[in-house]
């Protein structure tokens, strides 16, 4: 596969886990990340940045937050921010 999605779970207090698991099931592209305390916006993204060993430094990392998530799913398609990682 030539891309690989990182869904971080912010301490999220509905099902969006379960619903995650459920659908990204065995796809080697989807990997699930559940926080074990509260990292917000920023903090999630320099955990993918810096702490995960398969992101490169001229990788394209792309945020969706759980807004554009919920439009997504319901069939709206909405144009997510794109931030660069940098070294």
């Amino acid at each position: 596969s030539k891309y690989k999605v990182y869904i971080i779970d912010d301490l999220s207090t509905d099902n969006s886990v379960d619903i995650i698991r459920d659908q990204i099931k065995d796809d080697a592209r989807f990997e699930l990340i559940v926080n074990t305390e509260k990292l917000y916006q920023s903090g999630n993204y320099d955990l993918i940045c810096r702490n995960t060993k398969s992101v490169k430094n001229d990788d394209i990392v792309v945020e969706v937050d759980g807004k554009k998530l919920k439009v997504w799913q319901d069939g709206v398609v909405d144009r997510p921010r794109v931030p660069a990682c940098y070294p």
